[in-house]
């Protein structure tokens, strides 16, 4: 299958390789002109993901684990079914982030995009990229959104030039990344100076969440067959109290919205979302 990257994208990735910005359209497969490596295109999705991946946690061949990564497509379509509560809930990190945004950005990037579930809250849809290491969640994103270009790519090894985008939107990601300070500094080291970042999180390990999450999600897929409650604490791997800390490691607060009350603390709400800049 022939892609053909729009340029403005073209010209803000850069090749894992040799880390020069030379990277060029070449029929089924992007090829950079520096060293000459190539990177092919799947199902219309370039794949930017090269090398050895980085060493995960044993605890993720778990057994329950495994059962949820399998039901992801299941899971899915349960949290964002319309008319549901829980949907209402999970939409919510989308619809604030949305509200957050004051201004047009020149680029976007949707870090952890997965099938595509911000895309239609992104204000310039047009100027606007995903990323994200699954190949079949980005699959799915591009049936349901043929023009939103996305790349397959790890988080931890971004393929993006430094101080390249000035807005980077995270929306339920952090909590599952192991290497969390990894996938910060990426997202520090491509973020122009002026530029912002847009957060949104659950509260895990706060009383409300798991509450919420006994009476939804744990009610409706704990079966004989998997053990919900441990699946989930190897898939949010971080505790809210985690997340922040590293947040503020990297970058400043500039507001921050707690939901679905005002109550600035984590054991009262289910999801927090962050408006972010660089330090200095």
């Amino acid at each position: 299958m022939t892609t053909i990257v729009p340029d403005k994208f073209l010209d803000i990735l850069c090749c894992l390789h040799c880390k020069k910005s030379d990277l060029s359209n070449n029929t089924d497969r992007l090829v950079c002109k520096n060293c000459g490596y190539e990177y092919p295109i799947n199902n219309g999705i370039p794949d930017l993901a090269i090398g050895k991946p980085i060493r995960q946690p044993k605890i993720y061949n778990d057994a329950d684990y495994q059962r949820l990564i399998d039901s992801y497509t299941e899971i899915q379509d349960f949290l964002y079914q319309k008319g549901r509560v829980v949907s209402y809930v999970q939409n919510a990190g989308h619809r604030i982030v949305e509200k957050l945004k004051k201004k047009k950005y020149r680029l976007t990037l949707d870090l952890g995009c997965g099938d595509g579930s911000h895309y239609p809250y992104l204000t310039a849809p047009d100027d606007c990229f995903g990323i994200d290491i699954n190949q079949k969640s980005l699959e799915q994103s591009k049936a349901k959104f043929k023009e939103f270009f996305v790349i397959r790519a790890g988080a931890y090894d971004l393929p993006v030039q430094d101080a390249s985008v000035d807005c980077i939107t995270s929306i339920y990601n952090l909590e599952h990344l192991v290497y969390l300070d990894l996938a910060l500094e990426e997202m520090y080291r491509i973020l122009l100076p002026e530029g912002d970042i847009f957060i949104s999180v659950p509260t895990e390990g706060s009383f409300f969440w798991s509450l919420g999450r006994k009476m939804s999600t744990s009610k409706k897929f704990t079966n004989s067959l998997l053990d919900w409650g441990r699946a989930i604490q190897i898939e949010h791997i971080n505790c809210i109290w985690q997340i922040e800390k590293a947040i503020r490691r990297y970058f400043v607060i500039k507001k921050r919205i707690c939901f679905p009350f005002c109550i600035p603390a984590f054991r009262c709400n289910l999801l927090i979302t962050y408006h972010c800049g660089l330090r200095g």
